[in-house]
């Protein structure tokens, strides 16, 4: 039996993008043409307070944290609760690290 469960996550978008490049390289080829087995990904994995975006290649492995402003979870997220998990094969984390633009006000 499998459960679906949803959840809106709002996090600075150029926080987003900075942890998956910082991560990326762990996942990434070894070298062209090489295959890349299945365990290769990119997980992102939500938290009460960060969302950590982690990276392996089966030898080596990377995380970073973005602060999450706001959670849909709100209250609900109790101790006992198991965190929010995506995996992403690295290209499609990628394609999102490089299609996010942070909004600019004033310079900011």
């Amino acid at each position: 039996m499998s459960t679906t469960t949803e959840c809106t996550l709002r996090v600075g978008i150029g926080d987003l993008a900075r942890a998956i490049t910082a991560v990326y390289g762990f996942a990434d080829k070894s070298k062209p043409g090489d295959e890349q087995p299945m365990t290769v990904r990119i997980r992102l994995i939500a938290g009460r307070d960060h969302l950590q975006v982690c990276a392996t290649d089966g030898r080596s492995a990377a995380m970073a944290w973005v602060e999450v402003l706001s959670d849909s979870r709100g209250k609900r997220f109790d101790a006992d609760d198991g965190p929010f998990v995506v995996d992403l094969r690295p290209r499609h984390a990628r394609a999102i690290a490089n299609a996010i633009t942070p909004n600019r006000v004033d310079g900011e």
